[in-house]
């Protein structure tokens, strides 16, 4: 789990597409622990609630030289236990150079359309959002978290 400390500076990014998007894909930036961001390089994720951890490609590990630190399990979508992998930490620069320092992330081989997976252990100490006006999504997070959002409460709130 991130705590609060391990995030450098409060920021929000949102991202629009022309019609509804299937799956929110930003870039992002990894750098290994320890190193300045100019020695980091820039990857394509996609963002997944349904990831519990960060992933990364053995492509990220190759081009950044990365040495694991341990293993973890990691279960696929159908729960079945995958091979152990190994596991790395590295800094995460988001969109709008929010960097979330020291995420343990974990190898990942078989990630195919990205390099990065993004997953609740970084959603979670945010505020993510989706909304889809017009037949277009709008994907937009913010960290650290600063209020509930509550549908409910504002269309009640609305309605008088």
């Amino acid at each position: 789990m991130l705590s609060k400390n391990k995030i450098l500076k409060s920021r929000a990014f949102t991202y629009n597409y022309n019609a509804l998007a299937n799956e929110l894909r930003t870039e992002v930036g990894i750098i290994v622990v320890g190193q300045p961001a100019k020695k980091g390089k820039i990857f394509t994720a996609i963002w997944d609630t349904g990831a519990t951890v960060t992933c990364i490609t053995p492509k990220v590990v190759k081009e950044l030289g990365l040495k694991p630190i341990s293993k973890r399990k990691i279960y696929g979508a159908d729960g079945e236990l995958k091979e152990p992998a190994d596991t790395f930490f590295v800094d995460i620069i988001l969109p709008d150079k929010v960097i979330v320092r020291q995420v343990n992330v974990a190898e990942l081989k078989n990630l195919k359309g990205c390099d990065i997976l993004i997953g609740m252990d970084i959603i979670t100490i945010g505020d993510f959002s989706i909304t889809n006006i017009n037949r277009k999504t709008t994907f937009s997070f913010r960290m650290p978290s600063l209020e509930e959002i509550d549908y409910v409460k504002q269309y009640k709130k609305a309605q008088g």
